[in-house]
């Protein structure tokens, strides 16, 4: 077992984006461990670091090549899915095709890639329903995934802890919160945003940033200090 504050920061930064705020309780026993119950986490921690660099960062893409974290297709998110909220009652993947099916092909990649994050942390979710619901978000671009993706892997979308049904409750608003962050994120430079992401004191990932983002709605999550 390999422990630490890096570790538990990185795992803090993926709850921010796909958890909860009912479980806080688990980090006790969930973030200061590479492995928990046995089972190796140290891939998807590494995978939420790709992310935050390669994404929130930079402007790339984590299931592809194409710069798809751009402030502009951000901006097309925005207004398909948050300006567009979708209250019948079928389920969130419905919904959630309903909503981007006017927009362009690489916004809605990046929405596929944007529920690929809030997919990380949930253990009570099977990779395989992950892996479903991503490639299943990325067709409606008219392009599939390929099958050999390293971060659409099992032992990356196994999970950390259990999202209960809070998760599935309020993942319109959990993606509203991601979909608001990205898009403060990338009204700023690359220093700006890194600088913002990392504690100066200690070099690890910092989420103080987070709660100064103005994000419509009602959120279900919580930003923490992890330094």
């Amino acid at each position: 077992m390999v422990s630490g504050a890096s570790a538990c920061a990185r795992a803090i930064r993926i709850i921010e984006l796909g958890m909860n705020p009912r479980l806080e309780y688990q980090l006790r026993e969930v973030v200061m461990a590479r492995q928990v119950h046995d089972r190796d986490i140290s891939k998807t921690l590494a995978a939420a670091q790709q992310w935050i660099n390669t994404c929130l960062v930079e402007d790339r893409s984590v299931l592809s090549d194409r710069p798809l974290w751009t402030a502009e297709l951000v901006d097309e998110v925005y207004h398909a899915f948050v300006e567009h909220p979708d209250y019948s009652k079928a389920d969130f993947i419905t919904k959630l095709k309903r909503q981007m099916q006017p927009a362009s092909p690489p916004a809605q990649q990046l929405l596929a890639e944007m529920l690929w994050a809030l997919l990380l942390f949930p253990s009570n979710v099977k990779a395989r329903t992950k892996q479903w619901q991503v490639r299943e978000m990325w067709s409606l671009s008219g392009q599939q995934l390929p099958d050999d993706l390293p971060l659409m892997r099992d032992d990356v979308l196994t999970g950390i802890g259990s999202g209960g049904p809070g998760f599935n409750n309020y993942r319109p608003d959990e993606m509203t919160f991601l979909i608001a962050l990205a898009s403060d994120l990338k009204r700023r430079s690359a220093a700006t945003v890194r600088s913002r992401l990392t504690c100066r004191s200690c070099s690890r990932p910092n989420s103080s940033w987070s709660s100064t983002c103005k994000r419509p709605g009602r959120s279900a999550l919580k930003c923490r200090r992890v330094c």
